[in-house]
């Protein structure tokens, strides 16, 4: 959600990832914190999309958190923002 300021620079990122992954369908130890998270952003980007507000908004998500050699979270969603606003898409 681009902000009204168009002078501002802040962007605010509200993200969440999903990653749960399990052999086993009984067992999915992941589902309810990642399902929870992922499902509070979508509330929070259909809730907040009715209002403006000054300052960019993004609304992220990402899958594979916490995986051997996967880089946390954030530093995903920081670099695909860095992607998009390199070039203004």
């Amino acid at each position: 959600m681009v902000g009204k300021d168009n002078a501002s620079q802040e962007v605010f990122i509200v993200g969440a990832h999903y990653d749960s992954d399990s052999s086993d369908p009984e067992h999915a130890p992941g589902s309810t914190d990642n399902g929870c998270g992922v499902a509070a952003v979508l509330e929070l980007a259909r809730v907040m999309s009715t209002h403006t507000y000054n300052h960019t908004l993004v609304f992220a998500f990402c899958a594979r958190d916490k995986f051997r050699g996967d880089p946390p979270a954030i530093i995903k969603i920081l670099y695909l923002l860095s992607i998009i606003f390199t070039n203004s898409l």
